[in-house]
Parts: C-alpha cells; structure tokens; sequence
C-alpha cells in the first residue's frame, strides 16, 4: 500500500491499494504498470495523439504486450479518443474525475 505525498509531505488518511511503476515492453517502455492481487493495468500518459509519430509511439509498448490486461493511454486532447484494437486512449481529465467519483461512493 502506497501512501499519498504532496510536496513529499503525506496527506493523511490517502493511500493506494494498488502497486504502480514503470515497465518495459520489448525495446520499449510502458509508463505505468498496475497491480492489485492478480489483476493488471497498463496506462501511457501523453499530452497529444495527434500527431502520427506520437500515436504509433505510444501505441507500440501496449501492442507487445500479450496478454489480455486492460491497456489504457490517458491523454490532453480530444482528437483521439476511443478503442484501437483493444487499447483504449481516454482525455486524461475525463478518467481522473471518473476515478474520483468512484472513490466517492
């Protein structure tokens, strides 16, 4: 269990129940990699897909993965947004607010 720092000081009573880091894909990295028990998440964080370099960029890591995990890409803009072969890109803001009401309940 992780606990919530802001300005490395922690806030009380906030912690994560889930283990999150970084990870490789290959010859490529994924940006965060989520556990908790035996279920797995990979997210890529990127201000904008729009760009085709940045969108086959960020899509690369989560295709070499062969499992079947949910794979998500949080980002900025709006352009981009939907499911591309089972990989999901999200407006970042959309899916943290989304976390928070779910937290709420």
């Amino acid at each position: 269990m992780f606990s919530i720092a802001r300005d490395n000081a922690p806030v009380p009573g906030c912690t994560i129940s889930k283990e999150v880091h970084g990870g490789k894909a290959g010859k490529t990295e994924v940006d965060f990699v989520a556990r908790q028990g035996e279920e797995t998440q990979y997210y890529q964080v990127t201000a904008s897909m729009m760009e085709q370099a940045t969108f086959d960029r960020e899509m690369a890591p989560l295709k070499a993965i062969a499992d079947n995990y949910p794979k998500t890409i949080l980002a900025l803009d709006r352009f981009s947004l939907g499911n591309y072969d089972g990989i999901r890109v999200v407006n970042a803001i959309d899916w943290l607010l989304s976390y928070t009401k779910v937290q709420k309940r």
